[in-house]
């Protein structure tokens, strides 16, 4: 019983510090990408007007910078560029020195999955640069990004009507960085009044390996002696 117990402990122990803290966010491993999601954000009391925004960030470098691709967008089936089929960002505003772009694809991840539209023949594909992220956006961590790219619309829901979206966040950084993405929402004088993490890079750093497996390697050692 007690081996169990501790096994089950160690196994925790390093599943957790393979995860980042905040629940929301998708993690992806050094180069990952999360594939095809969806998003929907419901409005409250009151309904919502302002700007949604997505952004995605580099963190700790400038170096290496990733991806998140956005389409499929629905604001209670509104007319417009809803999922950039005029090929364009027309109703859309793209950061001033952000690295944005509305294309057909495919977009290929590192492990060179090719990503196609989700909705009709063209999808938004940011990369992480060259914007510096505002100090408002934080990783899963509580850590600040450096640079960023960021794409913003204009919505107004009444009550209890939702905005969906698909997104995939594609990392092409490794260890120690953590880069992220991000969905906001900004009220009528620009402030930022929701946001939600969507993917994140969260490596595994190889100590928490290494002591995870020694541990277990341990526990493999006192069972041989006993036996």
């Amino acid at each position: 019983m007690k081996r169990k117990i501790l096994l089950a402990g160690v196994a925790a122990l390093v599943l957790g510090l393979m995860v980042a803290p905040a629940s929301a966010w998708i993690i992806v491993p050094d180069y990952g990408e999360t594939g095809w999601q969806s998003y929907t954000y419901t409005a409250g009391a009151g309904g919502f007007s302002g700007t949604a925004g997505f952004l995605v960030s580099n963190h700790g470098d400038t170096d290496n910078d990733s991806g998140l691709l956005v389409d499929n967008l629905s604001q209670c089936s509104q007319a417009g560029n809803q999922s950039f089929e005029l090929g364009n960002y027309d109703g859309y505003t793209l950061g001033p020195a952000s690295n944005g772009t509305v294309t057909q694809g495919p977009v290929n991840s590192d492990s060179g999955t090719p990503y196609l539209p989700a909705d009709g023949e063209w999808m938004s594909y940011q990369l992480s640069n060259d914007d510096p992220t505002p100090a408002i956006f934080l990783n899963a961590y509580g850590n600040v990004g450096t640079n960023c790219s960021y794409l913003e619309t204009g919505i107004t829901l009444l009550e209890g009507e939702s905005f969906t979206f698909d997104w995939a966040f594609l990392a092409f950084d490794y260890a120690p960085f953590q880069d992220f993405s991000k969905f906001y929402l900004k009220d009528a004088g620009g402030d930022v009044v929701f946001q939600n993490g969507l993917g994140q890079l969260v490596p595994v750093p190889p100590a928490v390996v290494l002591f995870g497996s020694g541990l277990l390697g341990l526990v493999g050692l006192r069972r041989f002696r006993k036996n």
